[in-house]
């Protein structure tokens, strides 16, 4: 990663860890566009036969808690590299093997 593209990740995980606490109550909705979006995946992820899930930038493990309840046959994997996002991720219902840094 070049310094510039390291500068810009850096930026992005302070944001994300400065913004953790209040992520969902800013931004998510009961029918929003990506409960609408994780509800079409869970229907996939069935029909298709997946047997594992990895959410790449889970954020706060919305999508992987969806999963986790809706899926509960398949094996799901958040990963994060904000550390205060996988922190409430595990507080909210993830365990250490589902949301990982």
């Amino acid at each position: 990663m070049t310094r510039h593209h390291e500068a810009e990740a850096q930026l992005q995980r302070r944001y994300y860890r400065d913004i953790a606490e209040d992520y969902e109550r800013d931004h998510v909705g009961i029918d929003d566009e990506h409960r609408k979006s994780l509800d079409y995946t869970s229907f996939f992820i069935d029909w298709l036969g997946a047997k594992t899930v990895l959410d790449v930038g889970m954020g706060t493990g919305r999508g992987a808690r969806h999963f986790k309840q809706r899926n509960p046959d398949v094996r799901i994997v958040g990963l994060d590299p904000v550390e205060d996002l996988v922190r409430i991720s595990r507080r909210e219902g993830l365990d250490a093997g589902e949301a990982v840094t």
